[in-house]
């Protein structure tokens, strides 16, 4: 049994090696400083299983949709909330880093919300529907961080609901003088490498890789949240 597993591991790598190796990266990370972070991340983990990656960047439903249906090979980085939805995903059960979540104010009051407080959800952002249901928010899925600054500029919301990496953007596209961040650690989520069930043989294989590579270097581990919110325009957000 342990030579065939053996066989089907170094059977898999030869395939994936003469065709390529695609990993889907979110499009929104294309060019920013966690895409940078990925790019880095994930040929350290496959050259363990002696395959060299490529990368695309798809908005989210889509490149979900074409990891599951096999035209693509892995998706980077996913929140099991949402990747366990799709029956022809495998997790690899290394996390990967933690998504640190939080909402973003104009005024520091109205970063303590309550049922009816009116949010503004980026559009893709598939796990906030369960928080928008579950408390009784009234959520408002725009198409872009800089929609979202609008309509955090014009008060039409109360706040953002959004990971750091989100309010990076935010910040950036904002006109109002201070924005204050509130973490909210219950609702931080874990990160996971998916790849399609095709590849399962890579699994155990992946999830040691991963595990050796976040322990020696620091692309993709948590850093403060003060840090994590003045990576991209270095404008300062005053955290609650």
């Amino acid at each position: 049994m342990k030579f065939r597993s053996s066989l089907l591991f170094i059977l898999l790598m030869i395939s994936a090696t003469a065709r390529g190796f695609t990993i889907n990266v979110l499009s929104q990370f294309e060019g920013e400083q966690k895409g940078k972070e990925i790019d880095a991340f994930f040929p350290l983990v496959y050259s363990d299983v002696g395959i060299t990656p490529n990368f695309v960047y798809y908005p989210s439903k889509r490149g979900l949709h074409m990891v599951n249906s096999a035209q693509l090979d892995a998706e980077a980085t996913r929140t099991e909330i949402v990747g366990d939805t799709f029956e022809n995903l495998v997790k690899i059960d290394a996390s990967i880093y933690t998504l640190k979540l939080g909402f973003l104010c104009t005024h520091k009051d109205k970063c303590n919300l309550h049922a009816g407080s009116k949010i503004a959800v980026l559009k893709g952002f598939e796990s906030a529907t369960t928080l928008c249901s579950g408390i009784g928010l009234q959520c408002t899925f725009a198409d872009s961080p800089n929609a979202i600054a609008k309509l955090i500029d014009k008060g039409i919301v109360d706040a953002a609901f959004s990971s750091t990496i989100e309010t990076n953007f935010i910040n950036c596209a904002s006109n109002s003088p201070t924005l204050f961040f509130l973490e909210q650690k219950a609702l931080h989520q874990v990160i996971y490498h998916y790849i399609n069930k095709k590849h399962i043989a890579l699994k155990a294989k992946l999830e040691a890789a991963i595990k050796k590579v976040n322990a020696q270097t620091a692309n993709l581990t948590n850093n403060s949240i003060h840090a994590l919110l003045t990576q991209t325009c270095k404008r300062e957000i005053t955290v609650l």
